[in-house]
């Protein structure tokens, strides 16, 4: 495959798809809003917390969202309890 074709393969069948919940290396449970073609693994996310939202909806702002490719230090830890760390590319 061409590096262009890549883009366009990730862009179909990306590894962390819109609305995937997943929890970073920090612990912070997050939900995924955009994937970043250039960075498939690091896509854009939007921290949640489950905690606050069971017990008092309107409490919950809505959270900005991070751009994982602008923070090096944060990466995807699990997906549904899995850990996916060795799956990073």
């Amino acid at each position: 495959m061409t590096p262009k074709s890549w883009l366009f393969f990730f862009e179909a069948v990306p590894p962390f798809p819109p609305g995937e919940q997943v929890i970073l290396n920090n612990g912070c449970r997050c939900i995924v809003k955009e994937v970043d073609i250039y960075a498939p693994c690091r896509p854009f996310v939007i921290p949640i917390d489950l905690d606050a939202l069971e017990t008092t909806p309107s409490a919950c702002a809505p959270a900005k969202e991070i751009p994982l490719s602008k923070h090096p230090a944060l990466f995807m830890q699990s997906v549904n309890g899995y850990n996916v760390t060795k799956y990073l590319y």
